[in-house]
């Protein structure tokens, strides 16, 4: 019994030893390639198009920038259809205004004219009370305007779209003629600076380590060579698979990164360093 107990011992033993073997033959990991795209490494901002109070889109009429473009925070970069009909109405609104504005100083004059007739008994005072609240109705007439005013101006603004920090266009959504609803009109980045992103399969994560090296290169070779990088975060920091693809974000180092500035978007291959 205890002989062929040890029997057994020396054949695990044996089968350990040719699985170790068979390892050591078949030499170490390749080292590990993943597609990916270079990004800018600031936050990025999504513009959408104004909605009108009874939920409707306006037309984009015109699109003043281009992908990869670098804009200015207030500078103008798309105009909707809604901008003629809101220039139109607050014209209206300013000419009701100016109107209710002169209408009120000619009453105001009246007033101080019938005040002493009023104390010398030449005129009743029911036609003073009359006058002062024509008055306050003009007044409150006035007011009433101004805030529709107020109100046509805001929405006026919205009509065009101005880049809300500088940066750089990275994408392109809605085009001229369409209506972009509550979808968006185009993205912005807020960095010139640009960082690779590596997407790994869920299952190759234990491989990626942070501070580790990698070199990028060119699907279509945008750049000759490659690009040296170093593993900085992994998303999602708990490393957590989302839909079988993790997003691995590699820095540039600072020369290699200048070089391709202007490639936001290139299609990469990523090989991570063993």
């Amino acid at each position: 019994m205890k002989r062929s107990r040890l029997l057994g011992v020396l054949m695990l033993l044996a089968a350990g030893a040719g699985v170790v073997q068979t390892l050591r033959a078949s030499g170490p990991f390749e080292p590990l390639s993943t597609p990916g795209r270079l990004e800018l490494a600031g936050k990025t901002r999504k513009l959408a198009a104004p909605i009108s109070s009874n939920g409707v889109s306006p037309r984009l009429v015109q699109l003043l920038v281009r992908e990869g473009e670098s804009v200015q925070r207030g500078q103008l970069l798309a105009r909707f259809d809604s901008g003629a009909a809101l220039q139109a109405e607050r014209q209206v609104l300013q000419n009701r205004s100016d109107h209710l504005r002169r209408q009120a100083g000619r009453l105001e004059e009246e007033l101080e004219r019938f005040r002493p007739l009023v104390l010398a008994g030449a005129l009743a005072r029911a036609e003073l009370h009359q006058r002062e609240q024509q008055l306050v109705d003009l007044q409150a007439d006035r007011e009433a305007t101004r805030q529709a005013i107020l109100r046509t101006a805001a929405d006026l603004d919205s009509s065009a779209l101005r880049a809300p920090i500088d940066g750089k266009v990275l994408r392109l959504y809605a085009r001229v003629g369409e209506r972009p609803g509550v979808m968006n009109v185009l993205e912005l980045g807020s960095s010139d600076e640009l960082e690779a992103i590596a997407e790994v399969d869920a299952n190759d994560l234990a491989r990626i380590r942070l501070g580790q090296t990698a070199r990028i290169s060119s699907l279509s070779g945008a750049f000759p060579g490659s690009l040296a990088a170093r593993v900085r975060q992994v998303n999602p920091a708990d490393r957590a698979p989302t839909d079988g693809v993790v997003e691995v974000r590699l820095e540039l180092a600072p020369a290699d990164a200048r070089r391709v500035r202007q490639l936001v978007g290139l299609r990469t291959i990523t090989r991570f360093a063993s």
